[in-house]
């Protein structure tokens, strides 16, 4: 039988991510009118798609999202930005980065890993270089990643953590019928956005979060239910996601928690991927999360898939400081269909434990 319990982390940290968007803000009447432009049909008949696309951004939140007509030229570059950025906030030279992971789901090439240009962007000259991939969970599948590595190797003892989404390719606009519509309007709300951040040993001098635990699990039997294809754009079964990510988020978080430890009232916040503000309400009530405890901001963004935790990370710390012991829970659903979740405290700035200045 398969293991769905927690992993554990005596003594690892993670900073504050650092998350920027990518490009342009595009709102719902541009999106409407690219797909028109290519609607073969008349007003009278493209009435219908319209009505639909208004119900789909209506549900969903979507007011704004961020595009790049640059497209892939844009990954591992916003990428590496991110990174220098969280390096820089951190105060930690990039030589001080034993292993660099990166967890976006676009990419440029497939060979070689995204995570080898983003390093060399950044500087690096000698580093563990890779790529984790696991739909929208990616960046916090890197940050558990990062984890394991540290948790297995002494020697280590800083990972940096990236993500860049630039779905230009995952788009598609050419939307015929409301039958269509139905699998293909959320790639419409899609935006483009990076974020970095780093997993360390020891704890930095500036406010960190304490990585309690992670969890990782996936019901592969609905993989078909969201695809991205090599060559085409983005196709989702929203109706069908929904009703598994009803019994399959849920159970994730209580899950977690429940082993944790941590009463679910105990939870400042629960930071969740950001696919859409009625989906993350109902996820909210059937879990028995506090409305107040389950931040929406996909009206900011859109769904920036692997990006949207971190963003929504930031948006919050900004907003809402924390105190010291205040304990969160990162959740994350993607395609597959998994569920990735992360326990972590908040811990305010301190002096610096160990070192992490740069490798001798």
């Amino acid at each position: 039988m398969t293991y769905t319990g927690i992993f554990r982390y005596e003594s690892v940290f993670l900073t504050p991510p650092v998350a920027m968007t990518i490009g342009e803000p595009v709102g719902n009447d541009e999106v409407v009118r690219r797909v028109r432009e290519r609607f073969d049909g008349d007003d009278r008949d493209f009435r219908a798609v319209q009505r639909g696309l208004a119900r789909s951004f209506g549900s969903c939140g979507t007011e704004v999202r961020y595009l790049d007509p640059e497209g892939n030229g844009k990954i591992a570059l916003s990428a590496a930005e991110a990174g220098r950025r969280c390096l820089d906030a951190a105060g930690l030279p990039g030589d001080a980065v034993d292993v660099l992971i990166y967890g976006g789901i676009t990419r440029a090439f497939y060979e070689p890993a995204t995570a080898a240009e983003v390093a060399a962007r950044l500087g690096l000259e000698r580093v563990a270089a890779f790529d984790v991939t696991c739909a929208c969970c990616g960046f916090l599948q890197a940050l558990d990643a990062a984890a394991t590595y540290l948790s297995a190797h002494p020697a280590l003892e800083t990972v940096l953590c990236c993500t860049a989404e630039v779905p230009n390719n995952q788009i598609g606009y050419d939307i015929a019928t409301l039958l269509e519509l139905q699998t293909r309007s959320a790639a419409l709300t899609l935006g483009s956005g990076a974020a970095a951040c780093l997993v360390t040993r020891h704890r930095l001098a500036g406010a960190s979060f304490r990585l309690h635990s992670t969890r990782t699990q996936t019901a592969p039997a609905h993989w078909r239910t969201c695809v991205a294809p090599q060559d085409g754009s983005l196709t989702s079964d929203s109706v069908k996601l929904f009703e598994i990510a009803k019994i399959e988020v849920p159970r994730a978080i209580r899950e977690h928690v429940a082993e944790a430890g941590w009463p679910l009232e105990s939870l400042r916040q629960v930071i969740s991927h950001q696919p859409g503000d009625h989906f993350l309400e109902v996820l909210g009530q059937l879990a028995g999360v506090a409305p107040e405890a389950w931040l929406a901001i996909h009206g900011r963004y859109g769904n920036v898939a692997t990006a949207s935790v971190a963003l929504a990370l930031q948006d919050y710390l900004e907003a809402s400081p924390p105190t010291s012991g205040d304990r969160f829970l990162l959740m994350v659903p993607g395609g597959g269909f998994s569920v990735v979740t992360a326990a972590v405290e908040w811990l305010e700035a301190g002096p610096a434990a160990g070192s992490a200045s740069g490798r001798s």
